[in-house]
Parts: C-alpha cells; structure tokens; sequence
C-alpha cells in the first residue's frame, strides 16, 4: 500500500516475493489555483491557457509512470458519480493556449522567454511538497508551462508550509492530495 513512486513499484514487480495487485484508489491529486485579485490567476484568459497547456495524460502515465490516471473533476473517474458524462471544458491544447495568450495581449515583449500580464511577468509561485509523486507533477507542470511562455517558482518544502501557503493565500499554484 502507499507505493508512491514508479522505481519501487517496478522493484516491487520484478521481485519473486511480492505479488503485485494494482487498483484504482480514491486519492485526488490536485493544484489549486489562486484566483484572488491581485494574483495573476485572476485574469481568466491566463488560467484557461494554463490549464488548456497542461498534458495531463502525459503526466499521469509517463512522468509518475501511470501511478494517477488523468482527469479534470475533484471526484476520481473511478467512483459512479457520472464522472463518464462530463466534459473537460480545458482540454489540452498547447497551440490554443499560445494562440488564446497572444490574443489577450499576454505576450514576451523584452525577449526573455516570459510572458507579461500588464507590465508583470507571468511567473507563478507554485508550493508543493514531495509525497506521492507532487513534485514529480510540478516539475512537469513548470516545464510544459514554460513551453508557452509562463514562468514557474516552485517551492517544493514540507506539507505543513503547503498547508499554511493554502491557507494563507500566498501561492498562484498549490499542489497536493486528499482521499
């Protein structure tokens, strides 16, 4: 139980001791976003674009090597909620996001790779800690960000400075899971 990482797993399977039986679960990995004014996830076009930038299915099955199955609802897909019936409003689609970006004026004007949001780089501070595969998700999150031109600060720490982070609003990216 709790294996959280792809290389114990695989040490798990290949040892003739252990007989490995893998099932969906009920743990929720999310990143809240921080949608308060002031921050830059206030402006819609720039949360849309984020999400629509995010291969979740890559992520899930290649970077954390299939440990979380992708989704876009709080309720995992597993459970009989109607999860089947519902529709990512944001699905992954990097040259929309880019091309939604440019629309909005959200653009690199001095060369440096990073996008602006009325005269501020779009570096979004993202606070995570390593259990269960978190920081894996948000190296991977700051990479495929940084595709599109959005910057990220990841401070990867303890559950307990995620916790207050959350808690205290300081963070656009806040990543953890819950049962």
């Amino acid at each position: 139980e709790n294996v959280t990482n792809i290389n114990d797993l695989r040490n798990l399977q290949s040892d003739p001791n252990f007989t490995v039986t893998i099932a969906n679960g009920v743990r929720t990995g999310l990143a809240h976003m921080n949608m308060s004014a002031g921050r830059l996830l206030s402006n819609k076009t720039l949360r849309e674009a984020v999400l629509m930038a995010l291969d979740d299915e890559t992520m899930c099955s290649i970077t954390v090597g299939g440990l979380y199955t992708s989704g876009f609802s709080v309720l995992p897909s597993n459970l009989d909620y109607g999860y089947q019936s519902l529709t990512d409003p944001y699905a992954f689609d990097k040259e929309a996001a880019i091309q939604k970006l440019d629309e909005a004026g959200i653009v690199d004007t001095n060369g440096d790779g990073i996008r602006e949001l009325d005269g501020r780089e779009v570096i979004l501070h993202y606070v995570t800690y390593p259990n269960r595969c978190l920081s894996d998700f948000a190296e991977a999150i700051q990479q495929q960000l940084a595709e599109i031109g959005i910057g990220v600060d990841l401070e990867i720490g303890d559950s307990a400075r995620q916790w207050d982070s959350y808690q205290s609003g300081y963070f656009d990216l806040n990543g953890s899971n819950w049962t």
